[in-house]
Protein backbone atom coordinates (compact mmCIF):
# COMPACT_ATOMS: atom_id res chain seq x y z
CA UNK A 1 0.00 0.00 0.00
CA UNK A 2 1.56 3.70 -0.74
CA UNK A 3 2.35 5.43 2.36
CA UNK A 4 0.02 8.59 3.36
CA UNK A 5 -3.33 9.63 4.70
CA UNK A 6 -6.00 7.10 3.27
CA UNK A 7 -8.68 9.16 1.63
CA UNK A 8 -10.71 6.40 -0.17
CA UNK A 9 -10.72 2.53 -0.55
CA UNK A 10 -13.18 0.91 -3.25
CA UNK A 11 -11.81 -2.95 -2.83
CA UNK A 12 -15.18 -4.30 -3.92
CA UNK A 13 -14.54 -5.90 -0.11
CA UNK A 14 -18.55 -5.26 0.86
CA UNK A 15 -19.80 -7.81 -1.86
CA UNK A 16 -21.07 -5.02 -3.61
CA UNK A 17 -20.30 -1.39 -4.92
CA UNK A 18 -21.30 0.70 -1.95
CA UNK A 19 -18.02 2.27 -1.62
CA UNK A 20 -18.31 4.17 -5.31
CA UNK A 21 -21.00 6.42 -5.64
CA UNK A 22 -22.62 4.72 -8.54
CA UNK A 23 -22.65 2.37 -11.06
CA UNK A 24 -22.91 2.70 -15.31
CA UNK A 25 -24.10 0.15 -17.51
CA UNK A 26 -24.52 1.28 -21.02
CA UNK A 27 -25.23 -0.05 -24.87
CA UNK A 28 -25.18 -3.75 -23.06
CA UNK A 29 -22.38 -3.17 -20.46
CA UNK A 30 -22.45 -4.89 -17.33
CA UNK A 31 -20.71 -4.54 -13.56
CA UNK A 32 -20.67 -7.03 -10.81
CA UNK A 33 -19.14 -7.92 -7.82
CA UNK A 34 -17.24 -11.94 -7.75
CA UNK A 35 -15.48 -13.47 -5.33
CA UNK A 36 -13.31 -15.28 -7.63
CA UNK A 37 -10.55 -14.29 -9.44
CA UNK A 38 -9.10 -11.96 -6.80
CA UNK A 39 -6.07 -10.61 -5.67
CA UNK A 40 -6.34 -9.43 -2.39
CA UNK A 41 -8.96 -9.77 -0.20
CA UNK A 42 -12.68 -11.59 -1.00
CA UNK A 43 -14.13 -9.78 -3.69
CA UNK A 44 -12.90 -7.96 -7.04
CA UNK A 45 -14.99 -5.76 -9.72
CA UNK A 46 -15.49 -7.59 -13.10
CA UNK A 47 -16.82 -5.60 -15.92
CA UNK A 48 -18.09 -6.76 -18.90
CA UNK A 49 -18.48 -5.16 -22.46
CA UNK A 50 -20.42 -6.60 -26.26
CA UNK A 51 -18.61 -6.82 -29.04
CA UNK A 52 -20.09 -3.44 -30.04
CA UNK A 53 -18.78 -1.84 -26.70
CA UNK A 54 -20.23 0.70 -24.66
CA UNK A 55 -20.04 1.39 -20.57
CA UNK A 56 -19.62 -0.60 -17.41
CA UNK A 57 -18.08 1.40 -14.97
CA UNK A 58 -18.37 2.67 -11.12
CA UNK A 59 -17.63 6.28 -10.49
CA UNK A 60 -16.37 8.44 -6.99
CA UNK A 61 -16.96 12.06 -6.44
CA UNK A 62 -20.31 12.55 -5.86
CA UNK A 63 -19.85 13.13 -1.99
CA UNK A 64 -16.28 14.76 -3.00
CA UNK A 65 -14.13 12.26 -1.51
CA UNK A 66 -13.60 11.36 -4.96
CA UNK A 67 -13.11 15.04 -5.95
CA UNK A 68 -9.82 16.16 -6.97
CA UNK A 69 -8.98 19.79 -7.48
CA UNK A 70 -6.21 22.50 -8.35
CA UNK A 71 -2.79 21.52 -6.27
CA UNK A 72 -4.26 18.48 -4.62
CA UNK A 73 -1.87 15.30 -4.93
CA UNK A 74 -3.08 11.82 -4.68
CA UNK A 75 -1.59 8.44 -5.08
CA UNK A 76 -3.74 5.84 -6.47
CA UNK A 77 -2.83 1.89 -6.12
CA UNK A 78 -5.14 -1.14 -7.50
CA UNK A 79 -4.52 -4.07 -9.62
CA UNK A 80 -6.52 -4.89 -12.97
CA UNK A 81 -6.67 -8.36 -15.28
CA UNK A 82 -7.90 -8.43 -18.56
CA UNK A 83 -9.27 -11.21 -20.12
CA UNK A 84 -7.75 -12.21 -23.40
CA UNK A 85 -11.12 -11.12 -24.96
CA UNK A 86 -10.72 -7.82 -24.06
CA UNK A 87 -7.77 -7.27 -25.89
CA UNK A 88 -8.37 -5.59 -28.89
CA UNK A 89 -6.89 -3.76 -31.89
CA UNK A 90 -4.00 -1.05 -31.42
CA UNK A 91 -5.69 2.74 -31.68
CA UNK A 92 -9.46 1.41 -30.60
CA UNK A 93 -10.72 3.22 -27.76
CA UNK A 94 -10.59 1.05 -24.41
CA UNK A 95 -10.54 2.77 -21.34
CA UNK A 96 -10.33 0.89 -18.04
CA UNK A 97 -9.86 4.22 -15.63
CA UNK A 98 -10.36 7.33 -15.82
CA UNK A 99 -9.73 10.93 -13.85
CA UNK A 100 -12.89 12.29 -15.50
CA UNK A 101 -13.16 15.80 -15.39
CA UNK A 102 -16.82 17.12 -14.33
CA UNK A 103 -18.93 17.65 -17.02
CA UNK A 104 -19.12 16.22 -20.42
CA UNK A 105 -16.31 15.47 -22.97
CA UNK A 106 -13.07 13.27 -23.08
CA UNK A 107 -11.30 13.06 -19.64
CA UNK A 108 -7.88 15.10 -18.61
CA UNK A 109 -6.34 11.83 -17.73
CA UNK A 110 -7.28 8.28 -18.69
CA UNK A 111 -5.42 4.60 -18.51
CA UNK A 112 -6.01 2.18 -21.44
CA UNK A 113 -5.34 -0.76 -22.79
CA UNK A 114 -3.87 0.42 -26.37
CA UNK A 115 -3.66 -3.18 -28.11
CA UNK A 116 -1.80 -5.11 -26.02
CA UNK A 117 -0.32 -2.54 -24.36
CA UNK A 118 -1.02 -0.55 -20.98
CA UNK A 119 -0.97 3.06 -21.82
CA UNK A 120 -1.48 6.42 -19.41
CA UNK A 121 -2.76 9.48 -21.49
CA UNK A 122 -2.93 13.01 -20.56
CA UNK A 123 -4.14 15.81 -22.52
CA UNK A 124 -1.26 17.95 -24.51
CA UNK A 125 1.36 14.86 -23.26
CA UNK A 126 -0.36 11.90 -25.30
CA UNK A 127 0.18 8.41 -24.58
CA UNK A 128 3.24 6.67 -21.96
CA UNK A 129 3.04 3.42 -22.07
CA UNK A 130 2.87 0.73 -19.34
CA UNK A 131 4.66 -2.18 -21.19
CA UNK A 132 2.42 -5.36 -22.24
CA UNK A 133 -0.99 -6.26 -21.15
CA UNK A 134 -0.92 -10.25 -19.62
CA UNK A 135 -4.20 -11.53 -20.43
CA UNK A 136 -5.73 -13.77 -17.20
CA UNK A 137 -3.09 -12.10 -14.70
CA UNK A 138 -3.34 -9.46 -12.16
CA UNK A 139 -1.02 -6.31 -12.50
CA UNK A 140 -1.04 -3.90 -9.91
CA UNK A 141 -0.19 0.02 -10.87
CA UNK A 142 0.39 2.96 -8.87
CA UNK A 143 0.03 6.11 -9.94
CA UNK A 144 0.96 9.65 -8.47
CA UNK A 145 -0.68 12.65 -9.83
CA UNK A 146 -0.48 16.59 -9.09
CA UNK A 147 -3.40 18.22 -10.12
CA UNK A 148 -3.44 21.39 -12.14
CA UNK A 149 -4.57 22.85 -14.69
CA UNK A 150 -0.90 23.98 -15.27
CA UNK A 151 1.73 22.32 -17.34
CA UNK A 152 4.09 23.62 -15.14
CA UNK A 153 2.62 22.33 -11.85
CA UNK A 154 0.60 19.22 -12.83
CA UNK A 155 2.56 15.47 -12.93
CA UNK A 156 2.37 12.18 -12.93
CA UNK A 157 4.37 8.94 -12.46
CA UNK A 158 3.51 5.38 -12.81
CA UNK A 159 4.94 2.43 -11.11
CA UNK A 160 3.92 -1.18 -12.53
CA UNK A 161 4.08 -4.48 -9.51
CA UNK A 162 6.54 -1.69 -7.71
CA UNK A 163 8.81 -1.29 -10.31
CA UNK A 164 8.64 2.73 -11.64
CA UNK A 165 8.39 2.40 -14.73
CA UNK A 166 6.91 6.53 -15.74
CA UNK A 167 9.09 8.55 -13.88
CA UNK A 168 7.62 11.68 -12.98
CA UNK A 169 6.94 14.23 -15.85
CA UNK A 170 5.21 17.95 -16.26
CA UNK A 171 2.18 17.85 -17.68
CA UNK A 172 -1.77 19.40 -17.19
CA UNK A 173 -4.31 17.33 -15.07
CA UNK A 174 -7.16 19.12 -14.97
CA UNK A 175 -8.93 21.53 -17.31
CA UNK A 176 -9.12 25.02 -15.72
CA UNK A 177 -11.79 25.58 -13.37
CA UNK A 178 -13.13 22.12 -12.80
CA UNK A 179 -12.33 19.16 -11.02
CA UNK A 180 -11.39 15.69 -11.89
CA UNK A 181 -13.46 12.27 -9.88
CA UNK A 182 -12.35 8.67 -10.59
CA UNK A 183 -13.89 6.13 -13.19
CA UNK A 184 -12.94 2.55 -12.95
CA UNK A 185 -14.28 -0.34 -15.09
CA UNK A 186 -14.77 -0.66 -19.22
CA UNK A 187 -15.54 1.75 -21.41
CA UNK A 188 -14.78 0.81 -25.04
CA UNK A 189 -15.93 2.12 -28.97
CA UNK A 190 -17.35 -0.12 -31.54
CA UNK A 191 -14.36 -1.70 -33.17
CA UNK A 192 -12.84 -3.04 -29.65
CA UNK A 193 -14.52 -6.08 -29.91
CA UNK A 194 -15.46 -6.30 -26.45
CA UNK A 195 -14.84 -8.67 -23.56
CA UNK A 196 -13.81 -8.79 -19.54
CA UNK A 197 -11.37 -6.81 -17.46
CA UNK A 198 -10.94 -7.32 -13.52
CA UNK A 199 -10.61 -4.57 -10.92
CA UNK A 200 -9.93 -4.97 -7.18
CA UNK A 201 -7.58 -3.37 -4.41
CA UNK A 202 -8.32 0.83 -5.13
CA UNK A 203 -6.88 2.49 -2.85
CA UNK A 204 -6.45 6.33 -2.68
CA UNK A 205 -4.19 8.11 -0.55
CA UNK A 206 -2.59 11.54 0.58
CA UNK A 207 1.27 12.08 0.75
Amino acid sequence: MAPGREIFVGDYETGSFSQWDSTQQVGGGSASVVSSPVTQGRYAGRFTLPSSGGRAEVLKGGDGVGRFYEGDERIFTWATMPMADAIGPANSFQNILQWKNEGTGSPPIAFELEGDRYAIKATGTGFKFLGPVEAGTWTSFEVRIRFSSSAAQGFIEVKRDGQLIVPRYSTATLFAGKYNYLKQGYYAGDSSGGGTVYHDGMRVTAP
